[in-house]
């Protein structure tokens, strides 16, 4: 996931010309940690039910529908999850759609701007 977000960057804003010039970063930093606490989220969520669905099953001996209601809760949990990661998704490949260069910030730049 990272390494095609890596990508991604370094190649849009070359793609659409804007490689020597700053962009609008804050949308692509939302969607990137929407799309991070989605994936751990998930992972953790995943991991805690595979403990608890091989404890059930192994160790105590229980059939997998009756180990699959204690479950439910940490399925729950990363169904949530994989839709904060959905979200998240969404919001990257629109930022890298729509990027566009930042705003000069400050009468200081619109000063230098006037002035060259």
């Amino acid at each position: 996931m990272l390494l095609n977000l890596t990508f991604f960057y370094f190649a849009m804003p070359r793609l659409r010309n804007l490689s020597e010039a700053r962009y609008e970063e804050r949308l692509g930093h939302w969607g990137f940690w929407l799309l991070s606490a989605g994936v751990v989220g998930m992972s953790l969520a995943f991991g805690v039910a595979g403990v608890i669905q091989s404890y059930l099953e192994r160790v105590q001996g229980l059939p997998y529908m009756v180990a699959a209601d204690p479950m439910r809760l940490w399925m729950l949990l990363a169904f949530a999850h994989g839709l904060l990661a959905v979200a998240g998704g969404i919001v990257v490949v629109y930022h890298l759609l729509a990027m566009r260069p930042a705003r000069a910030r400050g009468v200081a730049a619109g000063a230098l701007a006037a002035a060259g």
